[in-house]
């Protein structure tokens, strides 16, 4: 029977479901698939892409055409809630990448979100299995307390106010208690059936994975990003898209005094945040600015210089108006991650748990890989589904957010 205080206690860690992140079945043919998706023009986008009701309807007799609806073992999903929890992690990359970047988000997105719904699937058909009739009673307790801690955290303690945070999502409570239940029970099969077969590494095989490992422990500096965003291109005269030289210096003069008053405001002691949610008109105004972690090739063109001089600045360093055709910036360094390479005798506690996901994951594989062989999956060229989730994913809006 499932203790409710006890995985309750655990739930925090555990239900995120990161193991499948890194593990999963291989879609036959899915790489191809997701190429599909190449992004087209707005227009051709808008007048094209399907919906999944268009997906639903169309010809069964076309070998070729987009499937929306995906069988596992006679259970069904479908290709818009296999990227719907990824929705806004793909309109924000949408809004920062070039095209080409974004193609190849999807893309990504595509195989590991089916991947992951699948291996989800899969496992919890047969961890459900298993589950006894008190373990059903125990496993509705651990749901009822994990989402009242939920409401208390996200919700102010208020419920209508968690329920409308999932709704932002696309969710609702019903959806979320499923799939937190769903998780649960894939954890506890996990925990009780896979990971106690797993033995402390030696030192030799220690040893074998730090050496193995080296390169990709060593870490490059990296550094934390504030911005203060003034858009020229927005201050242009209504419906022109080809100004004039006098137009195009009108516009970048009423955005110099914006980005101006910033500046003065930092250099009066103003906090950064405040300057950012008080001046910027960027994609991150109302967090201060913080654009977190930022390696040098991270970014859109359109930030590609303000990325250039985040990394000529000192750590907590401001920079001056930097100037660009489409915007001005004014770059804030708050954080410096240097370069650093590891020594085998300062890392073995990460080193022991690297080795334990890595025989995680070979168990995890090895145990996706038996249900996969013997499960009944439709259609079966998988790359039909994935085409669907794929234009089931965000149109690129870089362009469409320019004026």
């Amino acid at each position: 029977m499932i203790d409710a205080r006890r995985w309750n206690r655990q739930l925090a860690v555990r239900v995120g479901l990161s193991v499948l992140t890194g593990a999963g079945i291989c879609l036959a043919g899915c790489q191809g698939a997701a190429s599909k998706a190449k992004p087209q023009t707005t227009a051709e986008r808008r007048a094209s892409r399907p919906t999944p009701t268009m997906l639903s309807e169309s010809d069964p007799t076309d070998t070729e055409a987009p499937v929306s609806r995906l069988k596992v073992n006679g259970e069904v999903v479908l290709a818009e809630d296999v990227i719907k929890p990824y929705t806004g992690e793909l309109v924000e990359q949408s809004r920062t990448l070039s095209p080409e970047a974004y193609r190849r988000a999807i893309q990504d997105t595509t195989v590991r979100a089916a991947q992951q719904k699948i291996s989800e699937m899969l496992l919890y058909q047969a961890a459900s299995a298993r589950l006894s009739e008190d373990d059903e009673k125990g496993l509705d307790k651990v749901v009822d307390e994990e989402t009242r801690r939920r409401v208390t955290e996200l919700g102010g303690g208020v419920q209508w106010q968690y329920e409308q945070l999932l709704r932002q999502q696309g969710l609702t409570l019903e959806e979320e208690r499923a799939r937190l239940r769903r998780q649960i029970v894939i954890q506890r099969h996990l925990h009780l059936h896979v990971y106690p077969k797993i033995q402390s590494p030696t030192r030799d095989e220690l040893w074998e994975l730090f050496n193995r490992s080296k390169a990709e422990l060593e870490k490059p500096e990296r550094r934390r990003m504030s911005l203060i965003e003034v858009d020229v291109l927005k201050r242009l005269p209504e419906g022109v898209t080809s100004p004039t030289r006098e137009q195009q210096a009108a516009a970048h003069d009423a955005a110099m005094e914006v980005a101006s008053a910033a500046k003065a405001a930092l250099d009066r002691g103003k906090p950064f945040a405040d300057a950012a949610r008080e001046y910027s008109e960027g994609l991150h105004a109302d967090a201060g600015g913080d654009w977190g972690w930022v390696s040098r090739d991270a970014l859109r063109e359109r930030w590609q210089k303000a990325v250039a001089v985040l990394y000529e600045l000192p750590a907590a360093g401001v920079s001056d108006v930097v100037e660009t055709p489409s915007a001005l910036f004014i770059v804030g360094c708050m954080e410096i991650e240097g370069a650093s390479t590891p020594e085998f005798q300062t890392i073995q506690p990460e080193l022991v748990e690297r080795y334990r996901r890595e025989r995680s994951d070979e168990m995890l594989n090895a145990l996706l890989k038996e249900l996969h062989q013997k499960a009944r999956i439709e259609p079966e060229r998988i790359e039909r589904f994935l085409t669907a989730v794929a234009q089931a994913a965000p149109p690129y809006a870089g362009e469409e957010a320019r004026p």
